[in-house]
């Protein structure tokens, strides 16, 4: 990938991060208003732990980038091995606090589930734009 195809893909992450943020503050007060403080908290967790999903995936990219630049077939074991180590965590801090915090808890998913589908649209857009021209 070009240069300016890695600084759409970071301005994309970015645009992510900020709007992940501004949805959590926007739906922690409307839960505070309607009674519901957990909730919002647990789907700004959700919301975190999609960032520190999303961080952890660029540096093991970046990683794996720098370590095999050159390499025609670079060993992906040891990449895939992270990529598993990774998703473990994350399913096991929000399987945790799904259960712990029954029913409030499953808001963990929703912030999750959010900020996912936040990084996949806006990474998609830039992709699409970036075949386009």
């Amino acid at each position: 990938m070009e240069r300016v195809g890695l600084m759409k893909a970071s301005s994309s992450y970015k645009f992510s991060v900020r709007f992940g943020a501004v949805v959590g503050l926007l739906g922690l007060i409307f839960c505070i208003a309607v009674g519901e403080p957990k909730i919002g908290i647990f789907v700004c967790v959700g919301l975190l732990l999609g960032w520190l999903n999303t961080a952890m995936v660029v540096s093991a990219t970046a990683k794996f980038a720098a370590e095999n630049a050159g390499e025609e077939n670079p060993n992906k074991r040891k990449f895939m091995a992270a990529v598993v180590k990774r998703l473990a965590l994350i399913t096991l801090i929000a399987g945790y606090i799904m259960f712990a915090f029954r029913p409030d808890g499953l808001a963990v998913l929703f912030g999750l589930a959010f900020f996912q589908f936040t990084i996949i649209g806006s990474s998609a857009g830039v992709l699409y734009r970036e075949v386009r021209s």
